[in-house]
């Protein structure tokens, strides 16, 4: 991508690029940290109710929680499914266990995680999944943020640092 570049830009073009890598590491960084967050949780909350297959059903919830807003919905259904075999109080119990651990991931772990990581407002991140699907498939959902972060980086120094001249806290630079 540099060498597309005249020689004298490439220097600005090094830094962009490092600003959207350093961006994309500390977004999978909270990714990560939220996936592990999640597993835990339910694994925990599955293994008090005593849900059969408890530690791949958590496993499951904390990777798919690598989906933002749409992988916690795909995860819920084996989730219920699985309870609705050892009986519909169960299933009962595990969908507040799902409702207060997605409400606790929401409003409390992942704005303190991602608050020091990349802060995205969650419409423009639906707005890019659902645009990504559409052209891409279902493959764009997981594609969806890193592209937009890295879109969001590069309008933030190339366009309003460099044209605009107002300063900005780029994303991912804390």
């Amino acid at each position: 991508a540099l060498l597309l570049l005249p020689e004298d830009r490439r220097a600005g073009g090094r830094r962009v690029l490092a600003a959207i890598a350093r961006a994309l590491r500390w977004w999978l960084v909270a990714r990560v940290l939220l996936m592990l967050f999640i597993g835990v949780l339910f694994g925990i909350g599955l293994w008090i109710l005593d849900i059969p297959l408890k530690l791949p059903l958590a496993v499951l919830a904390g990777i798919l929680n690598f989906i933002p807003y749409v992988g916690p919905l795909l995860a819920y259904v084996p989730i219920v499914t699985v309870s609705l075999l050892v009986g519909p109080k169960v299933a009962l119990y595990v969908s507040i266990l799902y409702i207060s651990v997605q409400f606790v991931e929401s409003y409390l772990a992942e704005p303190l995680i991602e608050a020091r990581t990349v802060s995205l407002p969650p419409a423009l991140i639906i707005l890019a999944q659902v645009v990504s699907v559409v052209w891409v498939g279902f493959i764009g959902v997981l594609l969806a943020t890193p592209l937009l972060i890295t879109v969001v980086v590069g309008v933030q120094l190339l366009y309003v640092r460099r044209v605009l001249h107002e300063d900005v806290q780029v994303a991912g630079q804390r």
